[in-house]
């Protein structure tokens, strides 16, 4: 075994998303033998060292979990919120209730859609973080259908708060009574397909998120949360293996 980087070895145990463990190292709150972490990327050997995170022990890496959830509109897809308002986590089996899943990504409280939650945390950058394009696919229910500037300047990029949103790909769903479409980003920005359509003078009446990157939402009921099968978790991490390595710490939201 067993050498790693401090954030590495934070993720992979569980702790939180790459971002969160950035956060924890940067406020100090992350011990390596006693002395405070100097550096997300300094070397930790998990058969030597002693890691803490608040005066907390931390080790090994733990049995990583992959569950697709369908989000109803109304839950906020954080793991807990200050307003008392209810949380994905509160959908989550009560023996998994306890265990350190984080969403990878974000739906606002209004849209439903494909959630994924997992401990694993290099998964989660890789999927989230914005320099590597990861596609989510949302289907979108307008009053009407856009016009052809409209639909073009979508996809060229709109403004939103003084910065360009990269080209979307933007499809009528044939197959669908009324106008509804296909909207791909390869971002995710706050609330973006909301503030893109209010950028073209638009309003969206619903939001549902079908895909993220190569893992569908499918015939999953909302309201419900399944495990990933073998296939889905081999698929996404086939991607991540051939892929990126470390890389830097922050990530993006939806």
């Amino acid at each position: 075994m067993a050498s790693s980087t401090l954030i590495a070895y934070l993720r992979d145990a569980g702790v939180g998303s790459r971002r969160h463990c950035f956060r924890l190292i940067q406020e100090g709150r992350v011990t390596v033998n006693g002395q405070v972490a100097g550096a997300a990327s300094m070397p930790v050997d998990s058969e030597s060292d002693t890691v803490m995170v608040e005066g907390r022990p931390v080790s090994g890496e733990v049995h990583k979990v992959y569950l697709k959830v369908h989000k109803p509109r109304g839950v906020i897809s954080t793991t807990r919120d200050n307003r008392g308002r209810r949380t994905v986590m509160s959908m989550m089996p009560r023996a998994m209730r306890g265990m350190k899943l984080f969403p990878v990504g974000r739906l606002d409280a209004e849209s439903t859609g494909l959630l994924l939650l997992t401990n694993d945390g290099e998964l989660a950058n890789w999927l989230m973080h914005p320099r590597y394009g990861v596609e989510k696919e949302y289907h979108v229910e307008l009053e009407r259908g856009l016009s052809e500037e409209e639909r073009e300047a979508l996809e060229k990029g709109v403004v939103i708060n003084e910065e360009r949103t990269s080209p979307a790909e933007v499809r009528r769903m044939a197959d669908r009574e009324g106008a509804w479409y296909s909207v791909v980003l390869k971002e995710g920005r706050k609330r973006q397909i909301r503030l893109m359509l209010t950028a073209v003078g638009r309003t969206a009446q619903s939001i549902q998120r079908v895909r993220i990157h190569n893992l569908r939402l499918g015939k999953l009921p909302e309201g419900q949360v399944g495990e990933l099968s073998r296939k889905e978790v081999r698929r996404l991490r086939e991607v991540l293996d051939s892929g990126p390595g470390e890389e830097a710490a922050s990530d993006g939201n939806e």
